[in-house]
């Protein structure tokens, strides 16, 4: 059938997919077990900078005794670079609560106009922190923006989980006939954020009909990410745990060399400070530990041009969208944001915008291949900026909004094909 379903790409879908990839990593981690000590030189690894890695001073004076936070990164490296010079289309703080048993977790979104902590740049797209300053650059933009000490990160390519589920050999997966049609119609848009080309018919569905389907792995991501079915958001983390239990079962029936070859097909596409020790830690517990609450930022918003960094999200209260935060990833509901994220906010709250590019600039010099990671499902969208006009709780379709700046040393092999 002709491919004319146009899904809208959201940051709670990238959220999502992304989520499973790292649980996918962990479950790797964890059905390896020892075995998985002779591929750990496969993981890139970038030791941090710690001069260039800002921290609030007074969040650092918070005791979070019990909490893990790491930030997860998925970047748009179709140039091969993992440590900096790409965007990172994919922000997540994830804080792991030992003491509940749950991992709750806050999105950035990737055209938020914050202060990402550059000289000579400070306000612009968020996921700009990432390509002008590599891991140390987005995890400064987010300690200072949101009063976290952040020290951990994990980065991955998009097109790593579907070389897990083409080097398993595919995944059988019922669906019904509204699911089968929405994952064709969703199958072109993966691959694309996957930097991976459609091989021809071979990778749509053969018929929107409900039963079982054996299905590579551009063809399952598709089906993880279907929003418009009954059931809505529910009814699709639904499905994507459902994926991630079949991919786990079906590992734990492969034998130690086709896992191996899985492994060195996904770990070339991590780069992480982390050490095998913790990855494995964190790993076992986003598998055994239920999911929390998540969210995206910022909840007070509006949308509009904001000079040379184009079309934005623009916070209008990231005060209390900070505040509201700590409540989601420490339970601490009477929590007050520090001088820092308050001179923000109100920074941000004052910028102005219009709801036409203005001047000589233009987002087709860097097209990334994605939509905004805007999402209005969260907040109220309250309009308090200083304006020209501008959208208020609605969809910001611009392309990506930092340059490619920068040198990159570390490297993801070239995506290639995902086949059945």
């Amino acid at each position: 059938m002709a491919n004319n379903k146009k899904p809208r790409s959201r940051a709670r879908r990238r959220f999502r997919s992304f989520l499973i990839f790292i649980e996918v990593v962990a479950m790797l981690l964890v059905v390896m077990g020892s075995y998985v000590w002779g591929k750990v030189s496969r993981i890139n690894t970038l030791e941090l900078d710690s001069s260039k890695l800002y921290i609030n001073e007074e969040a650092a004076q918070r005791n979070l005794t019990g909490y893990i936070n790491v930030a997860l990164f998925g970047v748009d490296s179709r140039s091969g670079l993992l440590s900096d010079g790409t965007n990172s289309d994919t922000m997540i703080v994830a804080s792991i609560d030992n003491n509940n048993k749950k991992v709750n977790m806050v999105s950035l979104y990737r055209d938020t106009y914050i202060d990402i902590c550059n000289s000579y740049n400070s306000y612009t797209k968020a996921n700009a922190a990432y390509a002008q300053g590599g891991p140390e650059g987005a995890l400064s933009m987010l300690n200072k923006s949101m009063d976290l000490t952040l020290d951990k990160y994990i980065t991955v390519d998009f097109g790593a989980l579907i070389k897990v589920i083409d080097g398993l050999g595919g995944i059988d997966i019922e669906m019904t006939a509204e699911e089968a049609y929405w994952t064709d119609g969703y199958i072109a848009e993966t691959a694309l954020a996957a930097g991976m080309p459609i091989q021809g018919p071979e990778d749509q569905l053969p018929h929107q009909k409900g039963g079982t389907y054996h299905v590579n792995g551009i063809q399952a991501t598709a089906f993880c990410r279907v929003r418009y079915t009954e059931g809505d958001d529910f009814k699709r983390t639904e499905r994507q745990r459902y994926v991630l239990s079949v991919i786990f079962e079906k590992a734990k029936t492969m034998d130690m060399a086709t896992l191996s070859d899985i492994a060195d097909e996904v770990f070339p596409y991590v780069l992480t400070n982390m050490s095998l020790k913790e990855m494995i830690s964190i790993g076992s517990a986003i598998i055994s530990y239920d999911l929390g609450d998540s969210i995206g930022l910022p909840i007070n918003k509006v949308t509009g041009y904001v000079g040379a960094s184009g079309d934005c999200v623009i916070p209008t209260n990231w005060y209390e969208d900070v505040k509201y935060m700590h409540g989601v990833l420490f339970g601490d509901t009477s929590y007050n944001p520090s001088s820092v994220v308050q001179e923000m906010s109100n920074t941000m709250s004052g910028t102005s915008y219009t709801n036409e590019p203005t001047g000589d600039y233009s987002d087709s010099e860097y097209d990334s291949g994605y939509n905004s990671g805007y999402d209005p499902g969260y907040g109220s969208g309250t309009d308090s900026g200083s304006s020209s006009g501008g959208t208020s709780g609605s969809d910001s379709e611009s392309g990506s909004g930092g340059s490619d700046g920068g040198t990159g040393d570390v490297t993801a092999p070239d995506p290639g094909t995902g086949t059945e």
